[in-house]
This record gives C-alpha cells, sequence and structure tokens, in this order.
C-alpha cells in the first residue's frame, strides 16, 4: 500500500495532517463522483480512528486523534454523525472550504511520494474506509444483493445470523427492500437496521410495516 501527501501541507500541519488530509479528500471525492455520503449539503467519508490505524500503521491512535483534531481546529476538515444506529460511534469527515482550497491549489504539484512509487495527485488506498465493519472483515465477506429490488446488501454471516434471530427474516428483508425503494434512503448497514426496526416493534404488532417502521 502507497500513500502521497503534499509538502505544503506537511509542512505547515505536519506529516500525518497531511496523510490523513489527504486520505479524506480522496473519499470524499469518490463518493461525489459517485453521488452517494451526501448530507446537509456535503459529501462524506467515515471511519474509526481503528480503522485509520489499520489503514496507517505507522502511527498510534494518539497521533491519528491529534492530527484530526489538529485538522478540525485549524478549520480544513468537519466532522459530522450521520449512523443509522444511535450506539453506533464511528465518525463522518467533510472537507471545509479552507481544506478544499488548500487541496485543490495542491493538485497541481506532485505530492511527495514516501516510497518514491505513488502515482501523482492522489494516493492509492487499497481498502474502500466507507464500510462501517471492523477492517479486517471486509476483504473476507463480500455482500450480496437481497429482496423484490435487489438493494438489500448482506452478507453470508449477516444471513446466517439474520435467519437465526428472525423466523419471518424473508418478510424483514421484503419489508427493508421495499422502503428503500420507495424512500430513496441509504444505509451502512442493512442486518443493522432490521435489527433496529425489531427493537422498535411491539408485541402486537401487525403484519405490513407496522409501528417499528413508522418511526425510521
Amino acid at each position: 500500500m502507497n500513500h502521497s501527501f503534499d509538502i505544503d501541507i506537511a509542512r505547515k500541519y505536519g506529516v500525518n495532517c497531511a496523510i490523513i488530509l489527504q486520505h479524506i479528500w480522496f473519499w470524499v471525492e469518490k463518493n461525489k463522483a459517485n453521488r452517494q455520503n451526501f448530507h446537509d449539503g456535503k459529501y462524506w467519508t467515515f471511519n474509526s480512528v481503528k480503522a485509520f490505524q489499520e489503514l496507517f500503521p505507522y502511527m498510534t491512535q494518539k497521533q491519528i486523534r491529534t492530527a484530526l483534531d489538529t485538522l478540525k481546529q485549524e478549520g480544513l476538515i468537519l466532522s459530522g454523525d450521520y449512523n443509522e444506529v444511535a450506539c453506533d460511534r464511528t465518525k463522518w469527515y467533510a472537507l471545509s472550504e479552507k481544506g478544499k482550497s488548500i487541496l485543490h491549489r495542491g493538485q497541481t504539484d506532485l505530492p511527495y511520494r514516501a516510497n518514491g512509487i505513488a502515482p501523482q495527485g492522489k494516493p492509492i488506498p487499497d481498502i474502500n474506509t466507507d464500510i462501517n465493519t471492523d477492517i479486517k472483515e471486509i476483504d473476507k465477506e463480500k455482500r450480496h444483493r437481497y429482496g423484490e429490488y435487489k438493494n438489500v446488501l448482506l452478507s453470508d454471516a449477516d444471513m446466517e445470523k439474520l435467519k437465526a434471530e428472525f423466523p419471518d427474516w424473508e418478510e424483514r428483508i421484503e419489508r427493508l427492500s421495499e422502503y428503500i425503494e420507495t424512500s430513496g434512503k441509504s444505509y451502512k448497514s442493512h442486518l443493522a437496521v432490521i435489527r433496529a426496526w425489531a427493537r422498535k416493534e411491539t408485541p402486537k404488532r401487525s403484519r405490513g410495516y407496522g409501528e417499528g417502521f413508522k418511526t425510521v
């Protein structure tokens, strides 16, 4: 895996800040191109400190937190919370206008190549960080499409958990599939959504959407 960064940004804010800022910029631009993770007028990317450390093993979690705090304090990035599940503490990041301006200026120059191999202008991450799960699980779990509209994404492990927890798992998949199709909403973990909806149900929930599904 190869990482690159802008020399001027590293000189002013530190190498760790420059690397993480370049990484956030890459995924924000990718999400913008794919028209996903758009909230409050901005495109976002998300990750946990643990996941950042998996990507940048030469940084400690403390160094990563310090770099993120510096980027926020200097007004280069914004942080938010757009998680679908309340207990999910994954942080979301977007570029501020100041951050965009600095990065766009830097794209006209060749950023420093840490190992002499990285191409011009952007890092080469070997993993999409916009998946809210343990980084090590991403490589070995491929998600498949389910539901009438083929928009419910579940891995084989997700399906095993779903079948074990809900006898009516097929019905729950269909409800989610119809809801996504009609609402246009997107979720990071469809298993988590089904579980969250189930927690909101009452014992007397009638068949169909029911009370638990009206509050989403």
